[in-house]
Formats: structure tokens, C-alpha cells, sequence
């Protein structure tokens, strides 16, 4: 562990979980419109709040496998962008629950997360060298310093690299956001959303480019 993690993890996060209900308490108080940010990293995007378990500066603490601390029909949008990945899939049910919970009649959410169906194509359809599918795995050798990724390579890279937990197919979370009481979804790509309040908002096509970062993840949007 690097002194930098060590720091984040025991010093700057304590005070950041200690500090989170005023942030929360000004933040609402200043915005008619409000909108969460669940897992922000250094996405942070102005005019949210942005909340992560472990918030760099400007965001403010959240542990999203917890009861969230608002009231009900707080906010009016939600992005959970490469988040929901991240958490156990009892904690990622619960939640979507609280999503809805948090949602104003009408709000929207939209959810991006590895694409389990598309990794599965290329085990079972593997594309020829060349094709735009394949960029993705050009794309992993390059960030890995390696002359060749396999398919097989590049899905054990997603299972089990970046800390996560449960990787989703677009039916089973579909399914799981309807059991929640979501409604209205419709299936994007990540990076090209639906509605355009979502425009322009995600962090990884900028970390990734918009081709891997389309390639590997969907999302979901959906109404409260």
C-alpha cells in the first residue's frame, strides 16, 4: 500500500465520512434541481453532488451499500457511472432500490457497467484482427506493455482486475432495475446516452476513448 492509499484510506476518508452530513445539508440547501453523482472517482461535475466511498477533494463521502441519507423524492437525477460493478450484487439490488427511493416522480437514472453479453461474444464469435471490435483488445495490450491479449485475456482482465465484484448483463439488470420499481428503460451504450441531461457527463470515454469505452460497457436508463 502506498502512502498516498494509506492516507486516503485512514485519514482524509474519516474526515470526509465526519464532514459528509454538512456537506449534504449545503448542497441541498443551495440546489432546487438536485442531482447524485453515486461513485464519482474524479469525475467530479459541477452543479452535482458527487459521492464516492472514497471521495477525492470536491466530492463527499457516500457508502452506496448502506441506507443512502436522504429523504424520499430528493433528487431529480442520478448517474451511477462503472459503480455498480464494483459492489457485491445483493448490495448493488439494494442499491437500485434506494435509487428509486431517491428518485422524484419522473426522475431519471443511468446506469454504465461492463457488458458481460458483449465479453461473451467473443469468446463464443471472435472477431478477426482488424475489425473495430477488436481495437478493444489493441487497446489492452498497448495499456499493458504486452504484444499480445487474448479474448480470454481481456475477460479475466474485467472479472478480476479494478476491484470487481460482479459484472452485469443487459437483461439481468434490466430485470433487477424493473424488481426496484424502475420503469421506461431503454439500453444505450456507454458513453451515448438517451437523455440528453446525461450529455457529455461520463468520466471513462475521456480516461479510455469513446471506442473502448462504447465497446466494453452499456447503460441503462431508466425513469423513478
Amino acid at each position: 500500500m502506498s502512502l498516498r492509499t494509506w492516507f486516503r484510506d485512514n485519514i482524509f476518508t474519516v474526515i470526509k465520512r465526519g464532514t459528509a452530513p454538512i456537506e449534504i445539508r449545503r448542497y441541498l440547501a443551495r440546489h432546487g434541481s438536485p442531482r447524485l453523482n453515486i461513485g464519482s472517482g474524479g469525475n467530479r461535475l459541477s452543479g452535482w453532488l458527487n459521492v464516492d466511498r472514497f471521495p477525492p477533494p470536491g466530492a463527499t463521502f457516500l457508502d452506496a451499500t448502506r441506507r443512502l441519507p436522504f429523504a424520499d423524492r430528493t433528487f431529480d437525477v442520478v448517474l451511477c457511472e462503472h459503480m455498480i460493478e464494483h459492489v457485491a450484487k445483493p448490495d448493488a439490488l439494494h442499491l437500485l432500490r434506494e435509487i428509486k427511493r431517491l428518485l422524484r416522480p419522473g426522475g431519471t437514472v443511468r446506469i454504465v457497467t461492463p457488458d458481460l453479453d458483449w465479453f461473451a461474444a467473443r469468446i463464443l464469435r471472435p472477431v478477426p484482427a482488424g475489425e473495430p471490435d477488436d481495437a478493444y483488445r489493441a487497446f489492452l495490450a498497448e495499456r499493458k506493455g504486452l504484444a499480445h491479449v487474448s479474448w480470454c485475456d481481456a475477460i479475466n482482465m474485467c472479472f478480476y482486475e479494478h476491484s470487481h465484484c460482479y459484472i452485469w448483463s443487459i437483461a439481468e439488470l434490466g430485470d433487477a432495475m424493473r424488481q426496484a420499481g424502475l420503469y421506461d428503460l431503454k439500453v444505450t451504450r456507454a458513453g451515448h446516452p438517451h437523455d440528453a441531461v446525461f450529455e457529455g457527463l461520463e468520466g471513462h470515454p475521456r480516461l479510455i476513448g469513446d471506442l473502448v469505452n462504447s465497446l466494453e460497457a452499456f447503460a441503462i436508463e431508466a425513469r423513478g
